[in-house]
């Protein structure tokens, strides 16, 4: 009896470079667990005032770690690319943004996770469909802001996808493959060790590249 070996097929893919520079390695997958956002049971509306609570605290908290990241971008990477955070920091604050987000909590019902989403998706429509390329890349600050609601109230994270095997070196002489390089990624990861990323959405201008770029200098070559 012959023994068969199942051939795979070389798949070569093309991407625009946002950065600098050529390297080769293994792969570590980044994702975001799944969440499911929370939905009263059918014909019983959510407590608005204990959602309207979550809701508060879910930005205090959002803010806090935003202020954190960008305290350490500061002293790690420069003013310039802290100033990222800042604008996140901006956005979770902006008045108009929280009354949307507590008038369908208190008076459509929502939970603050339905609520979140529905009003931040909005925006980020909203400004993706701008002309202006440099504007349209805040719609990422919307996207990236949901997600760091999301991870506060349903209480997930963004993980490598090898965490939890033996060799997993979360990312060090790796390349980090994403769905996109957001800010919240690349400020993450210990980008001492972290030989390049790879992403399927973003572009030059994106602020995921551009903090990419600045804090290029220590990858290895």
């Amino acid at each position: 009896m012959t023994a068969r070996r199942e051939s795979k097929a070389e798949v070569r893919l093309k991407g625009l470079a946002v950065s600098p520079g050529v390297a080769a390695a293994r792969v570590c997958l980044f994702r975001s667990h799944e969440r499911t956002v929370a939905q009263p049971p059918a014909g019983q509306k959510p407590d608005a005032g204990q959602e309207a609570s979550r809701f508060s605290g879910a930005l205090r908290q959002v803010v806090e770690r935003l202020e954190a990241i960008r305290l350490r971008i500061e002293r790690e990477v420069g003013a310039s690319e802290a100033e990222i955070f800042l604008t996140q920091q901006v956005m979770a604050e902006e008045k108009g943004l929280r009354s949307e987000v507590e008038k369908l909590i208190l008076e459509h019902g929502l939970t603050a996770e339905g609520a979140v989403v529905e009003v931040l998706e909005r925006h980020e429509a909203r400004v993706a469909a701008l002309e202006n390329p440099r504007l349209r890349e805040r719609a990422g600050d919307l996207g990236e802001l949901k997600r760091r609601f999301l991870d506060v109230l349903t209480g997930t994270r963004r993980v490598l996808e090898c965490e939890t095997e033996t060799h997993c070196q979360r990312g060090r002489n790796r390349i980090i493959v994403a769905e996109e390089l957001t800010p919240g990624l690349t400020s993450e990861l210990d980008t001492r060790y972290v030989l390049g990323f790879i992403a399927e959405h973003g572009g030059m201008d994106s602020h995921g590249a551009i903090l990419a770029r600045a804090i290029s200098g220590p990858f290895p070559a």
